[in-house]
């Protein structure tokens, strides 16, 4: 903090030096996880030369692996290249997307966590930029695809290249851990947890999209309500498990629902192993004519049709604000 660090010598050094993947506060206490630097002059490096929006090129970058377990740091090296004095302070996003676009992993931060403003930044020069993403417990093993950019945090528009607001980076492999992470590890918003046949929900979270860092933000008509559910398998799936999600009110009326696997279509529950913690990333649209009021979230568990249920659980409330 600066109380601790006034003069962020400390920090300067480790954003330098380090990776830095989280960066979070629990009332007065800031919490802050770094990736020690690997030897990175030793990592493939990937020219680019792609400009987001004429102001800033990313010359080339480098990855610590193409393969990462999850609950592990992807470290990441971009060189930045001013194409001239940018207009503003700019963010940089990492993102990790599964093959349905859904954010698994991300890290946003200015370039050196604030350190080298963008304003800042003269043209041709070059700004070294090292990025950890923290690649979340229960994520599934598979290929992800690996993007980066920047935003105007003022408003959250992106910067673009000539056919997208991102940049492709290729994918990154995710490996399932040796030992399963614990519930308390997973960090979860809810951990109220209930034994179906096969397997356990151990809790879940529930937020308007987009608003993770943020989950008391109203939910209105028209918002995608994100869904994680944690799920561990008791035994070694027999069966490709679904779920179903509503949002009920009064007679069972339902409101809005979400239907799928419990993870996606290229990790279903028959490639699970005993013991596995999966979590799975689903979002529930709320359709425009849904009146504001309180809803209930149920979940129910079966084997792609709805009407064959082993069981449903209530999960709590959910506001649909005006």
């Amino acid at each position: 903090t600066d109380e601790s660090d006034p003069q962020h010598i400390v920090e300067g050094w480790l954003d330098t030096h380090a990776y830095k993947a989280t960066d979070t506060w629990q009332g007065n206490v800031r919490f802050v996880t770094y990736a020690t630097q690997q030897d990175s002059d030793a990592w493939p490096r990937q020219e680019s030369n792609i400009s987001l929006d004429d102001q800033i090129r990313l010359a080339t970058y480098a990855l610590s692996s193409q393969e990462v377990e999850s609950g592990e740091v992807l470290q990441i090296q971009l060189a930045w290249q001013a194409e001239q004095v940018p207009a503003t302070d700019y963010t940089v996003f990492v993102q990790l997307l599964d093959q349905r676009n859904q954010v698994v992993a991300q890290h946003d931060a200015p370039p050196l966590s604030g350190e080298r403003p963008t304003s800042g930044w003269q043209p041709d020069e070059i700004v070294v930029d090292n990025r950890g993403v923290l690649v979340p417990y229960g994520t599934a093993p598979g290929d992800y695809q690996l993007i980066v950019g920047m935003y105007d945090p003022s408003t959250g528009q992106r910067l673009t290249t000539d056919y997208a607001d991102y940049i492709d980076l290729g994918t990154v492999r995710v490996n399932r851990p040796a030992v399963p992470p614990s519930p308390v590890a997973l960090n979860m918003q809810n951990s109220e947890s209930f034994a179906f046949d096969e397997i356990t929900l151990l809790g879940h979270d529930r937020y308007k999209r987009g608003f993770k860092h943020d989950p008391s933000t109203p939910l209105r008509a028209g918002d995608l309500l994100h869904l994680t559910f944690y799920w561990r398998a008791d035994v070694k799936p027999t069966a490709a498990w679904w779920f179903t999600a509503r949002l009920v009110q009064g007679a069972d009326k339902e409101a809005a629902a979400v239907s799928g696997p419990l993870v996606s279509d290229l990790y279903p529950t028959l490639n699970w192993e005993q013991g596995e913690v999966v979590r799975g990333e689903h979002d529930m649209q709320i359709p425009d004519y849904v009146e504001p009021g309180r809803y209930q979230l149920q979940l129910f568990l079966h084997t792609g049709n709805p009407t064959d249920t082993i069981d449903r659980v209530i999960l709590g409330n959910v506001t649909v604000s005006e």
